[in-house]
C-alpha cells in the first residue's frame, strides 16, 4: 500500500511540474500564487510530500482546474 501511495505522489508531483512549466512559472511563482513555500512546492514535485486535500484544491485552482480535472491526468 505504501508503494502505491508513493507512486501516486510521484505522479501528482509530475502533474504539478508539467502544469507549472506550461505556464512558464518557476517554483517560487507557483508558491506565491498558492501561498505556499517554494520548498513545499519542490517537495510536492519530487513526490516526497503528502498533500492535504485542501492544499490540492489550492493547487488545482492555481491552474484554473477543478480537483477532478487536475486528478484526471494522473
Amino acid at each position: 500500500m505504501a508503494r502505491a501511495a508513493n507512486t501516486l505522489l510521484v505522479r501528482l508531483g509530475q502533474r504539478v511540474k508539467k502544469l507549472r512549466l506550461k505556464r512558464g512559472w518557476k517554483q517560487i511563482d507557483l508558491a506565491v500564487h498558492c501561498g505556499f513555500s517554494r520548498i513545499y512546492i519542490s517537495q510536492i514535485e519530487h513526490g516526497v510530500k503528502d498533500i492535504r486535500i485542501s492544499n490540492l484544491e489550492v493547487l488545482a485552482s492555481a491552474f484554473e482546474l477543478t480537483i477532478p480535472q487536475f486528478m484526471s491526468r494522473l
